[in-house]
């Protein structure tokens, strides 16, 4: 599904052919990991999944692009790991690029992934952030994620779908 904004802003499944341009936002927004590169190769091929400890029981992993004038702008994800076991899913990789940054952009990337945990009848969205990550963290508690005990150096906040549903309608 493709989402259209306004800007021209277009928010759209990650294929082979924007691979290039969200390797190269995550990589200046997270040049010390390269985690994030298996992450998108296995959203493109679900059996690159099981060669990944940390996704082989993904029970869903999909990332979308922001894309402007055929540039990859900014970059998202979502992956559900045993849906069964509490049924939330997770927010990936997640970044804009600078020179698209201070725009809404990283709201309506985020706003996407709630959209679609809605359909994929999810009941809760999660988001590791690191601390010094301080507009990202500003940004999910404006869209309502609440903060929880984190891991390591990672914080962890976390929005129930049905109250970003509520806040959206009212």
């Amino acid at each position: 599904m493709n989402h259209t904004y306004d800007t021209g802003i277009r928010i759209e499944p990650l294929s082979y052919r924007s691979l290039r341009g969200a390797y190269r936002a995550l990589r200046e927004a997270f040049p010390n990991s390269g985690r994030w590169y298996c992450d998108l190769l296995a959203s493109l091929n679900p059996c690159k999944r099981l060669g990944i400890p940390r996704l082989g029981g993904c029970d869903f992993l999909q990332y979308w692009v922001a894309v402007k004038s055929h540039h990859v702008i900014g970059v998202t994800g979502m992956y559900v790991v045993n849906l069964t076991y509490d049924n939330t899913a997770w927010i990936g990789w997640t970044t804009v690029r600078e020179s698209s940054r201070g725009q809404g952009l990283g709201r309506h990337l985020i706003e996407h992934v709630l959209s679609q945990a809605k359909q994929h009848g999810v009941d809760c969205l999660a988001v590791y952030t690191s601390p010094q990550h301080s507009q990202a963290i500003r940004l999910y508690r404006s869209l309502g994620f609440q903060e929880e005990q984190g891991r390591e150096q990672h914080l962890v906040f976390r929005e129930m779908i049905a109250n970003w549903e509520a806040r959206r309608q009212s």
